[in-house]
């Protein structure tokens, strides 16, 4: 034990350029504990007993809401990343070299607003059942049946085609490291294309795929203006609701604790996802890998695949809310529009370059230090 804990404060001993590592790494960790341990202190220190009340009435419906959106969103974003990371990685076909940056768009929509885009488009007056009722002649909604877009399963469909980026980020990288020849491996052992992903690519890259999975989920964990708005009762909507509705802070903090320990948990099997997984080449002739040029119903399918997530997640989104602006127009250009717009770019760049620094930093520093 004492060994054990020797080892965590060897960065007092060290010599002096990885003793200032190890210092920064140290304050930016008290930074991120500062939130988390006025957290618990805030919710220990209400004089409210609210828990038993949380725990009968509120905790069990969030929990299973948000244990529900989270599996939802998981399976979602990791088929559609991981797919469309493997085509563009893998196959040439019309407008593959678009596609491999398209992909990320998505993610420059917020999520809530692509929850109001998406409700413009779907509900009862927007466009989409407005053109069936027309095209059909039904007078009202007994005459047919539509999905419900503000419903969990709503939330479950935008999200995901927001927050698939994630997956498709990480799930591109690891499949551009892996190597041509254990590709072809499994293709000289009667593998089909598929079946090579299935058995050789998926596999290699479960890693970047649980890495890019845990990312989005805690975006859908975190999300607030999304859930709210389609009426899913999340935890981080009880957070809300405690809190401002109800006026207890403390009741609120106690269920954001139950929200860490879903954080806890998502770290914990990322982490476990990667333990004792590590691939090593076995022969020196690693060759990267070259796509594979599709022809006819191939290429098509795979330029309509590569193209769905995009439609799907950028432009019908963005499309709405561009034609909101040219309708107000007026009402957007005004005195303020200027200013919200510098206003977002600096707090971008800051809250990038601050993130960034940290980053390279914890990275450089775990690599010269021990401990």
């Amino acid at each position: 034990m004492l060994d054990a804990l020797a080892s965590r404060f060897a960065f007092l001993t060290a010599p002096a350029v990885p003793r200032r590592w190890a210092i920064g790494v140290f304050i930016i960790a008290l930074i991120v504990l500062g939130p988390i341990l006025s957290l618990f202190g805030v919710a220990f220190s209400g004089t409210d007993n609210i828990w038993p009340h949380l725990l009968k009435n509120v905790l069990p419906q969030a929990v299973t809401a948000t244990v529900l959106l989270m599996a939802g969103v998981a399976v979602l974003t990791v088929s559609i990343g991981a797919v469309s990371a493997w085509l563009v990685t893998m196959y040439q076909f019309p407008g593959r070299r678009l596609f491999v940056w398209m992909l990320l768009l998505p993610l420059a929509v917020p999520t809530y607003l692509t929850a109001f885009s998406y409700t413009e488009i779907w509900d009862y007056s927007g466009f989409l059942q407005t053109f069936l009722r027309a095209l059909f002649g039904w007078q009202s909604a007994r005459d047919y049946w539509f999905p419900e877009i503000r419903s969990l399963g709503g939330a479950i469909f935008v999200m995901s085609f927001v927050l698939y980026p994630y997956v498709y980020l990480t799930a591109r990288a690891s499949f551009i490291g892996q190597s041509v020849c254990a590709l072809e491996v499994a293709r000289t052992l009667g593998r089909t294309p598929w079946g090579v992903f299935w058995s050789v690519g998926l596999p290699l890259a479960r890693p970047a795929l649980a890495a890019g999975a845990t990312l989005a989920l805690m975006e859908t964990l975190n999300d607030i203006g999304a859930v709210e708005y389609f009426g899913v009762n999340t935890l981080t909507f009880a957070v809300y609701n405690t809190w401002l509705e109800r006026g207890s802070l403390s009741g609120a903090a106690q269920i954001a604790i139950v929200m860490l320990i879903f954080v806890i948990a998502l770290l914990w099997a990322e982490r476990a996802s990667r333990r004792r997984q590590t691939f090593h080449q076995t022969t020196g002739r690693y060759r990267p890998i070259r796509p594979v040029p599709l022809t006819g119903f191939y290429a098509l399918a795979a330029s309509l695949a590569c193209f769905m997530p995009i439609l799907l997640g950028f432009v019908l989104p963005s499309s709405v809310l561009v034609r909101a602006s040219v309708i107000q127009w007026q009402a957007v250009l005004d005195g303020n529009f200027w200013p919200y717009i510098w206003h977002s770019v600096v707090l971008a760049g800051a809250a990038a370059l601050v993130a960034v620094s940290a980053g390279l930093l914890l990275a450089f520093a775990r690599r010269i230090t021990a401990s």
